[in-house]
């Protein structure tokens, strides 16, 4: 039982020092985006794509992300191709309820307020 009682104490330190570093790691992510913001505005007015520095090189590259599916917009585009009102609702409403669900089990620490 002490055994155990050592293996909860360890992992209860081990989740403070993880939460510790996470606000620690966030507040730092802040301030990269802000510089990010900055640096990036500095390159496009000067039509930089690189900026060479002694740890290495900046690159500015555009991204693109696709958004997430709604409900919505996947019943208008069916709608597009089925005419039929109800029968769109039907097939929206199907994939919507029948999606898979990924289940995990994890161990949280509440600590006391």
């Amino acid at each position: 039982m002490d055994g155990f009682k050592k293996l909860v104490a360890e992992y209860i330190d081990i989740s403070t020092q993880i939460s510790d570093a996470t606000k620690h790691a966030s507040v730092l992510k802040k301030q990269r985006v802000q510089y990010q913001q900055t640096i990036i505005e500095f390159m496009k007015e000067h039509g930089l794509d690189e900026l060479n520095t002694q740890e290495g090189t900046l690159v500015r590259k555009t991204s693109k992300t696709v958004t997430a599916v709604k409900k919505d917009s996947v019943m208008n585009q069916i709608q597009a191709f089925v005419k039929d009102n109800k029968l769109t609702e039907e097939i929206v409403d199907s994939i919507y309820q029948n999606r898979e669900v990924k289940e995990k089990d994890v161990l949280k620490l509440q600590k006391p307020k």
